[in-house]
């Protein structure tokens, strides 16, 4: 496949650059950037609104996107939150329609887990940055 070609070139170009295969070094020069997308899930809760009320438990479901650069570990990935849905835990009723009942600062979010990937690198940082997201999503829900 694609993953397994573009793992055998590059082990195969080593550290040496004056030593590489050209037409190997362009090969993996061409290879689109690998992505994928995380489907990641949050757990919080929405303070009462008054005295004497309860917290409302939420569950956040997240589609984020991850695209390696073809210099990651040593970059931070480029991340972007591409679906986010939260809901409270209790069942929905058949006469209820499914919609969000809160917005998230994507935004602020991204730039999170950018920060925390920074603080990663040069090891791999995307658990690092999936566990950030789904520590950090609902706090200010």
């Amino acid at each position: 496949g694609g993953v397994e070609r573009l793992r055998e070139l590059s082990e195969s170009l080593g550290e040496d650059a004056a030593g590489t295969d050209a037409a190997a070094l362009r090969e993996v020069a061409a290879h689109p950037p690998l992505e994928c997308s995380l489907q990641l899930t949050a757990h919080g809760e929405r303070p009462a609104a008054e005295e004497g009320e309860r917290a409302v438990p939420l569950v956040a479901s997240i589609l984020l996107r991850v695209r390696l650069p073809v210099e990651y570990p040593k970059t931070p990935p480029v991340l972007a939150i591409e679906d986010v849905m939260v809901t409270t835990q209790e069942p929905l009723g058949r006469d209820k329609m499914l919609t969000t009942v809160a917005r998230l600062n994507e935004d602020a979010l991204v730039a999170a887990m950018l920060e925390r990937a920074a603080a990663t690198l040069p090891e791999p940082c995307i658990y690092e940055v999936a566990t950030c997201l789904t520590e950090s999503a609902l706090e200010a829900a």
